[in-house]
């Protein structure tokens, strides 16, 4: 799909988004595998797909988004997903912080970010758990005739309940960031199941949510290109238009420290958010050695 559909303009690559059912109403959490390894311009990028996906499918004006971490606090998790923190807090997205994998069916945000990697373990984890749950119900209740008669009893209850988490609902994972909408459907899908992707499918084409997500991404690419230009203008301040006391430093110094922003930036897998801040650093010392 990637191949013929070809990638919106400032999207870097698909993600895959799933609804989870929750307590208290519904999830969208991408990526769900599409990625092994993501940085944090590309897990931005997936949280301005899924707030588009969920304004389109459930109506939600200003949707709240989170990343999956190890813990709330902002000291918690690995490089770029503080860093993706970052990102999201600069923008204008409804961003709320970090949240834990047991908080994933709560229901508490509508959209959860994660790598691909992370995804596809939690939900495959979420599979296990359900399949070990039910598994035991059902053993538990065909012990003896008591068991089964309270099985009876509890059918509509556990109807119910069955009726709210069933796979069949929630079949059909878009495939977010291509220039058309492609819906994956389990392999396994019965007709109910394959019926729910279509749906999910059409209420993508009524809303077009490739052209929400491409018009979206716009913010990634000004912020893509405030960060450029900064690089740009630090490199033309310390080796063409020195001033003050950067002028009497000599020219092989100024380039050792062009190389060294340069290196940050391909160190951090071109990371914006070091180079920006380090470019911002060195610009205000560059002022004040001017002033």
């Amino acid at each position: 799909a990637r191949f013929v559909l070809k990638m919106l303009p400032g999207i870097d690559r698909p993600a895959i988004c799933t609804t989870l059912p929750g307590k208290k109403g519904y999830t969208h959490m991408l990526d769900l595998g599409a990625n092994v390894d993501s940085s944090s311009e590309q897990l931005f990028q997936f949280a301005i797909m899924g707030a588009q996906l969920t304004k389109a499918i459930k109506n939600i004006d200003n949707p709240t988004i989170a990343l999956l971490n190890i813990g709330e606090e902002d000291i918690k998790g690995n490089d770029r997903v503080k860093q993706a923190a970052t990102l999201l807090e600069a923008s204008n997205l409804n961003y709320v912080g970090y949240v834990e994998g047991n908080y994933l069916y709560s229901g508490d945000y509508d959209v959860i970010v994660c790598d691909g990697f992370v995804g596809n373990v939690a939900i495959k984890t979420s599979e296990g758990v359900a399949d070990f749950l039910q598994h035991h119900v059902k053993k538990a209740f065909k012990n003896s005739i008591y068991s089964r008669l309270s099985a009876l009893i509890a059918m509509p209850v556990l109807k119910s309940i069955e009726g709210k988490i069933d796979p069949k609902r929630y079949n059909g994972a878009s495939l977010l960031g291509l220039s058309g909408i492609v819906i994956k459907s389990h392999g396994h899908a019965e007709r109910i199941s394959f019926a729910t992707a279509i749906d999910e499918a059409i209420i993508e084409v009524k809303n077009n949510v490739p052209e929400k997500i491409s018009e979206k991404s716009k913010i990634y690419r000004w912020f893509n290109c405030l960060a450029y230009s900064t690089l740009a203008a630090l490199i033309s301040r310390i080796l063409i238009f020195p001033s003050g006391d950067l002028s009497e430093v000599n020219y092989f110094s100024r380039i050792i420290v062009i190389l060294l922003s340069i290196l940050i930036f391909y160190v951090t897998k071109r990371n914006l958010v070091y180079p920006t801040v380090l470019s911002a650093i060195i610009l205000a010392a560059l002022n004040s050695f001017a002033v």
